[in-house]
């Protein structure tokens, strides 16, 4: 389970990082479980907003369910 966060989409820098965790995974023979990419925008501002947090609380609870 990886939870991420990211200054620019998530297209343009998770991505990778994932297709590198997905493929240690395959390798290692563990199970893949999936990620969670939420954006950052700025320093100054709030991280976490209801939105973000709605989205995280249902991808933990997707995840919950697969185990």
């Amino acid at each position: 389970m990886r939870l991420m966060t990211c200054g620019y989409r998530p297209e343009k820098g998770c991505d990778l990082f994932e297709e590198g965790l997905r493929r240690y995974c395959r390798h290692s023979r563990l199970r893949y479980l999936g990620s969670h990419v939420e954006r950052h925008l700025w320093y100054d501002t709030v991280f976490m907003l209801p939105d973000k947090e709605a989205r995280t609380r249902a991808f933990a609870r997707q995840l919950l369910q697969m185990l």
